[in-house]
């Protein structure tokens, strides 16, 4: 049968205390060796996993996706507002994967949200469901990514970085505001007011 699964995992999480072997150990309270050794561990499952899964009948006909909802501020001592905390891979692998795909790099800029119109639009669905998504393989849609920190949030595309720090109502990266900054503090500013709505019944708030 056709299925969709998703599995996740908190052990990389803060604050990296789950009994997993103790491969890098430079003292007892080091945190940045607690969350590389998190690391190691969920890497080791990953591989274990996806090496049983190929031994099982539908492998061939199934793609894997790996993807982190965000990075840490370990081992790189990164702020919360920083790209570079927010810049992850994404892998997608499996027997179903058409051969010239297989080893390629796609550099283009991208986000969580662009994962279920990519999917969509290989599988010839539609993608109305998903208005804020695109398809990272479409040469012609935007590439652009969001995200979000506490009270501000960042906006990346392949020429130019935005970070706004709302409680300063100032762009933390550029201090001449040209008009492509203009633009994509505007485009940020939406999309955190999007991110912090929600609905109760049919009112939204």
């Amino acid at each position: 049968q056709p299925f969709f699964t998703m599995l996740g995992t908190i052990t990389t999480h803060e604050w990296w205390d789950a009994d997993v072997p103790q491969i890098f150990s430079k003292s007892g309270d080091d945190v940045a060796d607690k969350f590389r050794n998190t690391v190691h561990y969920s890497d080791s499952c990953i591989y274990a996993y996806i090496k049983n899964a190929q031994q099982q009948s539908w492998y061939d006909s199934t793609i894997f996706i790996l993807v982190a909802d965000h990075g840490c501020k370990f081992p790189l001592q990164r702020n919360n507002y920083e790209t570079g905390r927010y810049h992850i891979p994404m892998l997608m692998i499996g027997g179903a994967l058409k051969d010239e795909y297989k080893g390629k790099i796609n550099n283009r800029v991208a986000s969580h949200t662009d994962i279920a119109a990519t999917l969509c639009a290989q599988l010839k669905i539609k993608t109305n469901n998903y208005p804020r998504s695109k398809n990272i393989f479409n040469p012609y849609s935007p590439a652009f990514a969001y995200y979000a920190f506490d009270n501000g949030f960042g906006i990346v595309t392949k020429d130019k970085s935005v970070i706004y720090d709302n409680y300063q109502s100032k762009d933390l990266l550029n201090t001449n505001s040209d008009s492509l900054t203009i633009k994509l503090q505007k485009y940020g500013k939406a999309y955190l007011q999007c991110s912090n709505s929600f609905v109760v019944g049919n009112e939204k708030k």
